[in-house]
């Protein structure tokens, strides 16, 4: 027998014998574990018509397939996971899942499993493409409003939202629809639902990447609500990293900054720094976020430093010392926050921030563009006079001729070099 023919049979075997209890997620589990070696075309039909009479059965197995194929993320699993995507789609599922949302409006347990499924089979743009034009962003906002009260359908509909809005077309849509307005509103009526928040937040940061989005977001007082999110949720660090990206995303100006400040948004973000200071990625976006809040902001640098910005700032540094991208923000934050402002100036060195700036200069001699903002930074620090000493003695003076010497064709660090020894 082929070997096509093998693997058919084998499915037809297993399938068969969960068949016999009546067990669908059986079913589902069987074929998901064999999936890897059923690549044939035939299997792939086999196994989907044996489910086509029981819309239940369609969800197990692709929950089950979708869990194995993207279990180790290779190019070849994901390769797989796209192909039984479209053959989920070809086969008339996501065309039958909205038409089922449809139907059953009231059905609160299919609402949430369809939202499910489109968001696991929105695998590529073109099938996002074809999702979309079959209604589904329709029936997602449907399902929120029919089950406001729900929070597994609000959460597996934030999710979907996400997934089929990192296709521009998508993100129209969604916005067009009040998609927006109906993920805030989710937000504010599961305050305290972890997962409803993550996969909101979330949402909301993929949407932010719109500038029309960003405009949606505030009038729907978007902000707000993740800021709510982050101090509810303070210790799910997915949720922090989320919500400081999108921060770092809709502070695009100054009624932005003020909303965002006001709201507590500056607190949260640091408290987030405080709370997870292991989580590298979440404290670059953290830095990034006061950054854009701090720029020509004399009240918001204020506040930063009250809110023990600061110190987070430095620990971070301390904390991930090997990690050069939070290096380079948390450079640019303390710089931001030294410029014209002597009271930020002495925190950041009472802080320790002195001497963990010329440890990172020393640990990372080769590399250009952090001398550079290493150079800067104390520059701007030894503005007060009592930081010259501070950097004297902690070897900073010897730090800039290191790296005007490693770097001396780089016009660049020379220039900073020299404005830091001068100052």
């Amino acid at each position: 027998m082929a070997r096509g023919g093998e693997e058919e049979a084998e499915a037809r075997k297993l399938s068969e014998l969960a068949r016999a209890k009546n067990n669908w997620k059986e079913v589902g589990r069987i074929l998901g574990e064999h999936w890897s070696e059923m690549v044939d075309r035939k299997a792939v039909e086999t196994m989907v018509s044996m489910i086509e009479e029981r819309g239940n059965g369609l969800w197990e197995i692709y929950f089950k397939v979708r869990d194995i194929l993207m279990l180790k993320g290779s190019d070849a699993r994901q390769k797989k996971f796209e192909s039984f995507c479209m053959d989920v789609w070809e086969r008339g599922a996501m065309t039958e899942a909205v038409t089922a949302m449809d139907r059953w409006k009231e059905s609160e347990p299919l609402a949430g499993e369809c939202c499910k499924l489109i968001m696991l089979v929105s695998g590529g743009d073109s099938i996002k493409f074809k999702i979309q034009e079959a209604g589904a962003i329709n029936a997602i906002l449907r399902a929120m409003r029919t089950h406001k009260g729900s929070p597994a359908v609000q959460e597996h509909a934030c999710s979907a939202l996400t997934s089929l809005a990192t296709n521009a077309r998508c993100q129209d849509k969604i916005r067009n629809f009040q998609g927006i307005h109906a993920i805030v509103q989710a937000m504010n009526q599961h305050k305290n639902i972890v997962k409803v928040q993550q996969h909101a937040c979330r949402a909301l940061l993929v949407l932010s990447a719109n500038d029309q989005n960003k405009s949606a977001i505030r009038d729907t007082h978007g902000m707000q609500a993740i800021i709510k999110a982050m101090i509810v949720h303070y210790n799910c660090a997915e949720l922090q990293e989320q919500a400081c990206e999108a921060l770092a995303r809709l502070v695009v100006n100054e009624d932005n900054r003020c909303m965002i400040r006001d709201a507590g948004g500056i607190e949260a973000i640091v408290q987030a720094m405080v709370a997870h200071r292991v989580r590298a990625v979440l404290q670059e976006w953290a830095c990034e976020a006061l950054v854009n809040l701090a720029v020509n902001d004399a009240r918001n640098k204020d506040k930063i430093r009250d809110a023990g910005g600061i110190e987070a700032i430095v620990c971070a540094m301390e904390a991930h010392s090997n990690r050069t991208e939070v290096l380079q923000r948390a450079y640019t934050l303390l710089e931001e926050l030294a410029a014209n402002n002597t009271h930020n100036r002495n925190k950041i060195r009472d802080a320790g921030g002195i001497e963990a700036i010329v440890r990172a200069m020393l640990a990372h001699s080769a590399n250009e563009k952090l001398q550079k903002h290493a150079c800067r930074l104390l520059e701007a620090l030894a503005a007060n006079t009592n930081n010259q000493d501070k950097i004297r003695d902690a070897g900073g003076i010897k730090s800039i001729l290191q790296a005007m010497v490693a770097h001396r064709i780089s016009v660049e660090v020379q220039e900073q070099a020299c404005g830091a020894l001068l100052a």
